[in-house]
């Protein structure tokens, strides 16, 4: 067996989307402006303790744990408003909500990761991981909110078998199969009242990111038919994506027809077929 333990520090940066540095809006006829335009690049620090053992020739197991504090992060100027940055799931995140921020927000990320597979050797391999972390962040009036991605665990279990089969054993055909489950996604719960009020979309500013998401689950399975001639390698493939049909939550949102609020979900059972020929030119 070949065990390592590895410990790191890093100091990371990125820039924030070139959409929001370049929001601009215009009040009661005053001349447009750029309010976010200065805002500064945010940045975090990482530290990870690894541990890494290798064994049985082709099994391995991983482990490691990780703390990162970041900070210089976009969130409102309202002391009040627990709107921040940090939540953005897309680049236009900045024109939802009419606000303007600063660099002063911070945030933590802390968990353990764990890993163990078998790399692919007599005709078979298998993959095991699972994470359990905290994601919240601070607001300019000092309150602590969970992140949009605090989910708090993912496991994923993924595995596959090939078979020599047909004349001289020359063909083969391979199963795998995939199951992924993770802790509901966090959102803000819609203000039911003042939606059908306003006849639109109204979020509860109060209870931000307090509402969660059902278990997202999902099971897929393939299989795969591979055979060979002198110079062309032809592969069939069927992949099943959530086989069960199981209704994972996307998002909510206001019904106007029928004055409440409902949900949309993602995909159901969705089979996917390819075909793949490789050939050589020698």
């Amino acid at each position: 067996s070949d065990q390592k333990i590895g410990l790191s520090f890093g100091l990371h940066s990125r820039p924030e989307g070139i959409s929001t540095l370049l929001y601009s809006k215009t009040e009661n006829g005053e001349v447009r402006t750029l309010p976010n335009k200065n805002l500064e690049m945010p940045k975090a620090f990482h530290t990870v303790l690894g541990y890494e053992l290798t064994f049985a020739n082709d099994f391995q197991f991983k482990a490691e744990g990780y703390f990162q504090y970041l900070f210089h992060q976009g969130i409102a100027t309202d002391p009040t408003s627990a709107l921040s940055l940090m939540n953005a799931t897309n680049s236009l995140y900045a024109f939802a909500q009419n606000t303007t921020y600063t660099s002063k927000g911070t945030g933590m990320n802390y968990g353990l990761d764990v890993t163990l597979q078998k790399f692919f050797s007599k005709n078979y391999y298998f993959l095991f991981t699972g994470s359990v972390f905290n994601s919240t962040y601070k607001t300019l009036g000092g309150k602590t909110y969970n992140t949009t991605f605090n989910r708090n665990y993912t496991i994923n279990a993924m595995g596959g078998k090939e078979f020599r089969v047909g004349k001289h054993k020359a063909a083969v055909f391979g199963t795998n199969a995939k199951i992924l489950l993770m802790g509901g996604n966090r959102y803000t719960p819609l203000d039911e009242a003042q939606s059908i009020a306003q006849n639109t979309a109204v979020e509860d500013v109060n209870r931000i990111n307090q509402a969660r998401a059902p278990l997202y689950f999902r099971f897929d399975i393939g299989v795969s038919y591979k055979f060979n001639y002198k110079k062309t390698t032809h592969t069939l493939m069927l992949d099943i994506q959530n086989v069960v049909g199981y209704k994972n939550i996307y998002s909510q949102f206001y019904d106007e027809k029928s004055k409440s609020i409902k949900y949309l979900y993602q995909q159901g059972l969705l089979p996917l077929f390819n075909y793949r020929l490789e050939f050589s030119t020698k």
